[in-house]
This record gives structure tokens, sequence and C-alpha cells, in this order.
């Protein structure tokens, strides 16, 4: 973005050279939001994929602990 080419044609005035560094800044500045918007983007669809993980494994848990309670509760009656 901060590059003005092989020097063939470079802002001369001061006025021309300052409307050239802004330019410049601005152009990191866009490639900068660009990439935290994207950033930001690809972090909350992995942040929702692993809550869902996480609901579906605390379930299977938890169904888990009542099937282990019922099979001692049967073993238990069964002595």
């Amino acid at each position: 973005m901060t590059t003005v080419g092989y020097g063939d044609y470079f802002p001369i005035t001061p006025a021309g050279q300052l409307v050239a560094v802004g330019v410049m800044i601005g152009g990191i500045a866009l490639i900068g939001v660009v990439t935290a918007t994207l950033a930001s983007w690809i972090i909350e669809k992995v942040s929702a994929t692993n809550e869902a993980d996480r609901a579906a494994t605390k379930a299977h848990i938890d169904a888990l602990m009542v099937e282990v309670r019922q099979l001692r509760e049967l073993l238990e009656s069964s002595k």
C-alpha cells in the first residue's frame, strides 16, 4: 500500500507529498480494518461451534451419568 511505483512519478510539492502520505496511511488502515474484520468473523464462528460442541458433550455426560446410576441401582438390587 505504501509503494509509489518505480519512482517515475512522485509528488514534488509539499501539498502533494502530504496527500501521498495520507493515501499511504489510509491504505494501511484499510488493510488493517479488513483483516481485523475477517479475523473477528472467523473467531466468532469457531467460538459458536465450540459452544455448541460443549453443550452436546455436557448432554452426553449427563445421559451417561444417569445410565451409570441406573446400572448401580440394578446391581445393588440384584445382590
